[in-house]
């Protein structure tokens, strides 16, 4: 019975940080995805665009998702003040 407990137990575990690994990579592609928008926005509107991130400097899946936001929020800014400048 004890053999049993502890092989459900790992299984459940295993399924857990797969499940959990999953869910960063899709959270990495939609953030991945909300930057390449905003700057083919930006760049149809004839705006010089740098939407690099370098995720290599990020060790883990969440300050990777944390790099793709701070830029997202860069380039919405830069949006923001394009969208300024044409209203005027």
């Amino acid at each position: 019975m004890k053999t049993f407990t502890k092989s459900a137990l790992t299984l459940f575990t295993a399924a857990a940080l797969s499940t959990a690994a999953f869910a960063n990579e899709d959270a990495l592609a939609e953030a991945q995805s909300r930057v390449d928008a905003i700057a083919s926005q930006l760049e149809s509107m004839g705006a010089e665009v740098d939407s690099t991130v370098d995720l290599n400097e990020a060790a883990t899946p969440i300050e990777k998702e944390a790099a793709l936001s701070a830029k997202y929020d860069e380039l919405q800014a830069q949006l923001e003040s394009l969208q300024a400048q044409t209203a005027e």
